[in-house]
């Protein structure tokens, strides 16, 4: 999966993973994934009303996602929430979790590959090497790996000029710093393996509703992308 040429690879690795354990529904697959999805959400009343307490149904129409990813990937963390029974889902990355928070200590880096400006540093958690991804100065990305806390990195990084193409770039950057935090058998991914086919959700009070949940809205990419990168590690 290639997150930075076909973002909608994210959606298909996902969906077939959640197949697998619910093979019932693959009857209903089609090679474009969200009209399955769209099947139940429309459908199955329970679902629907789980996806409509989040807000911003997606509105589809002949198999075309209208609304964008995201609202997809949400409708679909809601799916395997609601169906999922045999498996209850990770909603919390604190505590006994704690390895799939960004604060959590795990050295990782910025070299060759990355999908920003590359450098030598080496940073000691996810957090602290995608706050650094954001800056174009070398001077600013010293300090964040120099500085110990993961929360101190947070705030500095709210007071960084962004590099012009930070929206664009989050998604993949984080991609990238995930792929070497939960790299094949590494006691990372094992931990992330014996999950099995659980949903992970970053449920949060915080207010952050692009890399996990808050008050039943959010994109919840983080958990999006640590379930994609646990079924790339079994296919």
């Amino acid at each position: 999966m290639d997150i930075r040429t076909e973002p909608l690879a994210l959606c298909q690795t996902i969906l077939q993973d959640y197949l697998k354990v619910h093979p019932a529904m693959s009857g209903r697959w089609q090679e474009r994934p969200w009209a399955h999805v769209y099947v139940f959400t429309h459908h199955d009343p329970k679902i629907r009303a789980a996806a409509e307490a989040l807000g911003d149904l997606a509105r589809m129409q002949d198999n075309q996602l209208i609304d964008g990813i995201p609202a997809f990937l949400r409708k679909l963390t809601l799916l395997s929430l609601d169906m999922d029974k045999n498996n209850t889902p990770i909603v919390d990355f604190h505590g006994q979790h704690s390895k799939f928070s960004n604060f959590s200590p795990w050295h990782v880096n910025l070299h060759d590959g990355a999908p920003v400006a590359p450098d030598f540093y080496d940073y000691p958690s996810v957090e602290h090497a995608f706050v650094a991804a954001k800056c174009a100065n070398l001077a600013q990305r010293c300090h964040i790996a120099s500085t110990p806390y993961a929360g101190e990195v947070k705030k500095y990084g709210r007071t960084v000029r962004l590099i012009p193409d930070w929206n664009e770039k989050r998604l993949q950057v984080m991609h990238y710093l995930l792929q070497q935090k939960f790299e094949a058998y590494n006691e990372n991914a094992e931990f992330l393996n014996a999950t099995g086919y659980r949903v992970l959700v970053e449920g949060n009070t915080w207010r952050d509703t692009t890399w996990g949940i808050c008050d039943k809205r959010g994109t919840n990419w983080l958990g999006l992308l640590l379930m994609a990168i646990r079924a790339d590690q079994r296919h």
